[in-house]
């Protein structure tokens, strides 16, 4: 009776280290994010092609749209689920296992079962080590969240691409009005040129290098008109839409900025940065198997089995019971695995510190590339274009005047021209900065308009 009894102890002590409700809570919890709960597809290919094609090029509404429609954001959601279902796997029990058995046979004639020494059926249930399917379900749910923390790093990564690719059209839109006004200007001054060849007598030769000087404009439409077909197929692949399908003009809003302190910026990266999220969830999935792996080093398996049998011959019946236990201290298999999870346990640790050490530098970097290109935005609006445009003034006025040749006026125009696209380009890459710091911290921005006063 004593030793029935302790059999009974031991067996309840496995069921009740069976139980991975911990687990199973963490996977619940796991599934309720946001990006795990992500469906697929919202709208068809079909649907895509019949966009509105007066959509306006406004950035928030561009960038929703293409993480709302990318079809890696809806696969990425797809293994995450499925990383969720293994989980919720791997805290079940073993299927169980029906046996049966027959004794003694005759293979020769005369067939006869009442000949049979025994029938037996068998029902047997595995039982692994206490806390071994809580742990492994808990290191699935950790491998989801992980992923969970890389749809947001795509959504991330999705964001900086349409805001590079917006900041490219809306220059390309920018350059293209600058060329069109100076076609106009230089249409006036090559009819005054002609007027002067008319009236004074001057050398024709104003007029053939202002017509050049046109041509060359003319030319440089022609380039500003294909960078912005390109950024716009660009665009529409990232809104999953066909290449060539048209729509509106950016929105031509003021240049925007960041005006956050790097201590500030840290911090949120910290906490909202993809890749160390990722790196946390990895870790504790690696320590949750590290834990599974040395569990099963130190406890045996369990197989409980309850067993029925008849023997026609004797005309009888019973039952009967069995508990068999494995033995993993007899080879090595098990250490080796357990220590095999304590390395790569390690390993996620080591990997996530560096990534908090390079997150850190790709915050400063952008941050210092952001403040850097607005200093010199604010110069060339404050002090090198005023002057480009004064001097063009006064060089027009002096040509049209008859006091001044055509070369002072054109460097002049030039000079005025490339302050213009300089500004363009600054204004291109600030916003191309501020999606890259965005990025790099993790999160969106509060922004402000570019030569607002802030605390940096």
């Amino acid at each position: 009776m004593n030793v029935l009894r302790n059999i009974g102890w031991f067996v309840l002590l496995v069921l009740g280290g069976c139980v991975p409700e911990r687990a199973r809570d963490l996977i619940d919890e796991v599934a309720r994010e946001p990006a795990i709960e992500r469906g697929s597809l919202p709208t068809t290919s079909s649907e895509a092609e019949t966009l509105d094609e007066s959509l306006q090029l406004e950035l928030d509404a561009l960038q929703r749209m293409a993480v709302a429609r990318d079809p890696e954001l809806a696969a990425m959601a797809h293994q995450a689920r499925a990383m969720l279902h293994v989980g919720r796997a791997e805290t079940e029990l073993p299927p169980p296992e029906l046996g049966v058995q027959v004794w003694n046979l005759r293979l020769t004639p005369p067939y006869d079962v009442s000949t049979l020494d025994m029938v037996m059926f068998e029902l047997r249930q595995a039982f692994p080590p206490g806390g071994v399917r809580d742990a492994m379900g808990r290191a699935m749910a950790e491998e989801a969240r992980a992923m969970a923390a890389e749809i947001a790093g795509r959504e991330q990564e999705l964001r900086v691409m349409v805001a590079e690719r917006h900041a490219e059209l809306t220059a390309a839109v920018r350059s293209r009005a600058v060329f069109t006004d100076l076609d106009q200007v230089l249409g006036r001054m090559i009819e005054v040129a002609r007027a002067r060849h008319t009236v004074e007598g001057t050398a024709l030769d104003e007029v053939v290098r202002l017509e050049a000087e046109r041509a060359g404009v003319i030319r440089r439409i022609e380039r500003v008109d294909r960078n912005a077909a390109v950024a716009r197929a660009a665009l529409n692949a990232l809104l999953q839409r066909p290449p060539g399908a048209p729509f509106g003009e950016p929105v031509d809003a003021e240049a925007r900025t960041v005006h956050l302190p790097l201590e500030d910026l840290i911090a949120r990266m910290e906490r909202s940065r993809a890749v160390l999220g990722a790196s946390r969830a990895r870790i504790d999935a690696a320590r949750a198997r590290a834990e599974a792996a040395r569990t099963e080093a130190e406890r045996p398996d369990v197989m409980l089995g309850v067993t029925a049998w008849y023997s026609p011959m004797g005309n009888d019946a019973g039952v009967g019971g069995m508990v068999s236990v494995s033995l993993p201290w007899a080879t090595g298999r098990a250490r080796e695995r357990a220590a095999a999870a304590a390395e790569l346990e390690a390993g996620e640790d080591a990997a996530a510190r560096g990534s908090i050490t390079e997150s850190r530098g790709e915050v400063g970097r952008a941050l210092a590339r952001l403040a850097g290109l607005e200093r010199e935005l604010a110069v060339l609006r404050s002090q090198v274009r005023p002057a480009a445009e004064r001097s063009v003034e006064a060089m027009s006025a002096a040509f049209v005047a008859g006091r001044s040749d055509l070369l002072p006026w054109i460097d002049a125009l030039r000079m005025a021209l490339d302050v213009r696209m300089e500004e363009i380009d600054v204004t291109m890459e600030l916003a191309m900065a501020v999606a890259e710091l965005e990025e790099a911290v993790g999160e969106p921005l509060p922004q402000v308009t570019a030569g607002e006063e802030g605390e940096r």
